[in-house]
Parts: C-alpha cells; sequence; structure tokens
C-alpha cells in the first residue's frame, strides 16, 4: 500500500470509535465504505479504548487491500469517564466521539464521524461535501426519539440521532463544545437516556444542520409511513431501496442469534470481505430453524408489501408504538 494518499484527489477523513470486541462489526462498516467508494480517497481514523492488536492487523489488511485508504489507529482511556452514565447496550465507547478534536489534533479540520454498525451503500462524497454553513455539525433527524422533552425539549422539536455526524472540527474547537458537553453530562446524569447524543442536542440545540434521512437509514424506518418522515410515498421508497447509509441502531442487530432487521444480507456481504469469520451464524435446532424462519417470512412480507403491511398496523393498532402515535397525531392535525 501507498503510503501516502494521491493528493490530486481529496482526502475524506473518517473517523470510528471501537472497543476491540467490537472490531468486527467496524471492520464491515470500513469495507461498506471503501467497497462503494473505489474512487474516493480515505484517511480513516480508529480510536480505540483498548489494545486488540489482533483487531488492529485484521482492519490493517482490510484497508491496505482497498489501495484507496490510509489508516491511523489511536486510543482513548474511558477510565477518565467513568462517572459518565451507561445503560442497556451503551458503553462507555459511545462517548469517545465527544473528545475528538483532542484526540485528532488541530491538522484535521473537518471529519466524517460513523457509527460501527452501520452500512455505507452509496458514494460518501455527496454527504461529504455538504456545507454546513454556519453550523458545527449536520446530522439525521431522529424519528423514534419521544425522550428528548424530559430533556427540555419540545414535543415537535428536532432531535437529531448522533450515529453519522458531519463536523467542522474547527468550529467545535472554537466554540468548546467538548467541555460544555461534560459539563452537560455531568449535570444532567439522572435523566441523559441516550448519553453522548443527549449531551450533543443538549448543548447544540436549534445548531445542528438537519441532513437528508438517507443519510442514516434504519431498519426501523423501513416499516414506517412515509408521511410520519415527512415524505411522498416515492421519496421513500427510492431511499427504502437505495439508501446512503443503513444504521443498524438500537440492540436489534444482524450478528444477533434470531434476529432479522432488513438489510440484514447486506451486513452478511460486506462481512464476507472481511478477516472475520462467519461464527455468529451457528447451527439451530429445529425448533430454533422453525422460530427462525417464521421471523425471516414476517421481515419478507413487510419488505415486499409495505402497503399492506402499512394498512394492518393502521386498522389493527400493531406494529412500532411510537410511529402508531405520530400516525395517529398526524391524522388528527389533518382532520
Amino acid at each position: 500500500m501507498h503510503n501516502e494518499i494521491d493528493n490530486r484527489h481529496e482526502v475524506i477523513q473518517v473517523v470510528f470509535c471501537s472497543n476491540p470486541q467490537y472490531c468486527e462489526h467496524m471492520a464491515v462498516a470500513i469495507a461498506s465504505l471503501l467497497a462503494h467508494n473505489p474512487s474516493r480517497r480515505f484517511k480513516l481514523h480508529v480510536v480505540l479504548s483498548g489494545t486488540g492488536e489482533h483487531e488492529k492487523d485484521c482492519i490493517q489488511q482490510l484497508v491496505e487491500k482497498s489501495g484507496n485508504a490510509v489508516i491511523e489507529f489511536r486510543s482513548f482511556d474511558c477510565n477518565t469517564i467513568s462517572d459518565f452514565r451507561i445503560d442497556d447496550h451503551i458503553t462507555l465507547d459511545s462517548y469517545v466521539r465527544l473528545f475528538l478534536p483532542e484526540i485528532l489534533g488541530p491538522e484535521v479540520g473537518k471529519l466524517l464521524y460513523l457509527d460501527c454498525d452501520l452500512l455505507v451503500c452509496a458514494d460518501i462524497a455527496e454527504l461529504w461535501n455538504t456545507d454546513l454553513g454556519n453550523q458545527i455539525l449536520g446530522a439525521v433527524p431522529d424519528a423514534f426519539s419521544e425522550d428528548h422533552v424530559s430533556l427540555g425539549f419540545e414535543e415537535h422539536e428536532t432531535y437529531f440521532n448522533a450515529g453519522v455526524l458531519l463536523i467542522d472540527l474547527r468550529r467545535w474547537r472554537s466554540s468548546n463544545l467538548t467541555e460544555r458537553a461534560v459539563e452537560y453530562i455531568r449535570t444532567n446524569k439522572t435523566v441523559l437516556r441516550h448519553h453522548d447524543q443527549d449531551a450533543i442536542n443538549g448543548v447544540l440545540r436549534r445548531n445542528i444542520l438537519p441532513l437528508p434521512l438517507k443519510w442514516n437509514f434504519t431498519p426501523r424506518h423501513a416499516d414506517a409511513d412515509p408521511s410520519v418522515l415527512n415524505l411522498t410515498r416515492s421519496e421513500f421508497m427510492a431511499i427504502r431501496r437505495n439508501p446512503g447509509i443503513v444504521h443498524f441502531a438500537s440492540g436489534f442487530k444482524p450478528w444477533l442469534p434470531g434476529a432479522e432487521p432488513h438489510y440484514k444480507k447486506r451486513y452478511y456481504r460486506y462481512r464476507a470481505l472481511t478477516l472475520w469469520e462467519d461464527h455468529n451464524r451457528q447451527r439451530e435446532s429445529p425448533a430454533e430453524q422453525l422460530s427462525s424462519l417464521a421471523r425471516r417470512l414476517k421481515a419478507s412480507v413487510k419488505w415486499h408489501f409495505p402497503s399492506l403491511s402499512g394498512l394492518v398496523r393502521r386498522f389493527t393498532g400493531l406494529g412500532d408504538p411510537i410511529f402508531q402515535r405520530k400516525f395517529a397525531q398526524k391524522r388528527s392535525y389533518i382532520g
């Protein structure tokens, strides 16, 4: 691999943060990014909380094989933030993104942060070239948030998902955003439900540039009513078929036994490009096979017949409870 990236092309700076146990999924995200962007040039920054020499070597080999990226590993000691709140499937590693300006140094002025549980499915240049204007960062609105009211937000105020962030690091540094976020976390520890994401939203309230939904599209979005997402059906279906980034948000991951989220096959398609074996697909008992088949059939029906599934959800009240409430609110406004 060349030690330096071809300077004739702009270098896209991308960062991932992980612990060694999650590196296999981060490798899948990196494989998808490089596979869909062969003509782009990348500087990848991987921030690890832990050693993980074997994992680093596997990721290094993946990047070298691509020929269009270089990678640099950095470390972060999570013991320095051991008093931060964690629960559910969220670890202290989630907070590392708040310290990126000091971890990466002043030579990095613009940055694309990506969670490890996602797939890049399109040319990332469109996202990278987004004009942030005077904003510190851009993010996709979170259609699933109902907890932000406890943070002092209005119910219908926009709250953002922090899994994909386009960041102006120079503005971040000049506004002392890290210090403000840390203070926010320690002051609001009892009400933080979404950890660093709450801090980013709280500190930058009304000062985040909304990015198009296609850059942070989740399997859960794929079963939504387009009107709840403020999209026409044709707009919605176009994103559903060809999302820019698929984000397996929440604890419902494609690699977990029994989980059948939309886009699961894509995850395994890119996993095959890494050096990690498919050890999670274990041999199932006949009962488990039957249960898995039922879940796959249900997911298939919801995918191939979204209009029919939507009608069933509307008239039965079944399905995603947040979207059901938002759809009911939407109908009441129209009425």
